[in-house]
């Protein structure tokens, strides 16, 4: 719920955990390290396993989205298909289902 209404900005961490600052600056220190990552991967595995599927993922959907940026942006590109100036960012998902 947390999550949902603030969008996680760091100086909005809540109280029962030490100030933003510090769990940013292990967050950076994990992310830079690849341990971020790491955790991720060990963790989708694990997932996948206990869903009786194969660890490895087989099948994946690909998705995009037009988002505005600032009229000053560095990089900005326009959507002609739903005339949207800003820029095109792109996700890439497993196609794990549970049932």
């Amino acid at each position: 719920m947390y999550v949902v209404r603030s969008g996680f900005a760091w100086r909005l961490v809540p109280h029962d955990f030490p100030p933003w600052k510090t769990v940013y600056d292990y967050f950076r220190i994990l992310k830079k390290s690849g341990t971020i990552c790491e955790i991720h991967h060990v963790l989708s595995k694990q997932v996948r396993i206990q869903a009786g599927r194969n660890p490895e993922p087989s099948a994946a959907i690909v998705d995009s989205q037009s988002a505005k940026t600032a009229d000053k942006a560095e990089e900005t590109g326009y959507d002609a298909g739903k005339k949207v100036k800003g820029r095109k960012r792109h996700i890439l998902v497993d196609a794990h289902r549970s049932f």
